[in-house]
């Protein structure tokens, strides 16, 4: 499974759009179940940095689309957007981690 695949957007548009801290680990735990042996270096990283990607969960859902800066999770989902759009094509997957360990 890569990026471009069935299902990869959806993942992480759930944990994004998750009302409750519960329901985002709920996504990353799929995130982990699907993708987890192909990108084990952004599990590790995500889960050492949980409480900052899940920051954004303290505030109000209404608010929360208005918070750039601190929405991680949101910030990521874009940039990977905007470079694979650009790049289209990988030549191996290293390149692709990549953008996700930053």
């Amino acid at each position: 499974m890569g990026l471009g695949e069935d299902g990869y957007k959806e993942v992480l548009k759930a944990m994004y759009e998750a009302h409750y801290e519960g329901e985002w680990k709920l996504g990353f735990e799929r995130f982990k179940k699907t993708w987890g042996k192909l990108y084990p270096e952004v599990v590790k990283s995500w889960e050492r940095d949980m409480d900052n990607l899940t920051s954004y969960l303290k505030y109000p859902y209404a608010l929360r689309r208005f918070i750039y800066t601190t929405n991680s999770l949101k910030r990521l989902i874009k940039e990977v957007k905007r470079r694979t759009k650009a790049i289209e094509v990988f030549p191996s997957i290293y390149p692709l981690r990549r953008l996700f360990i930053m």
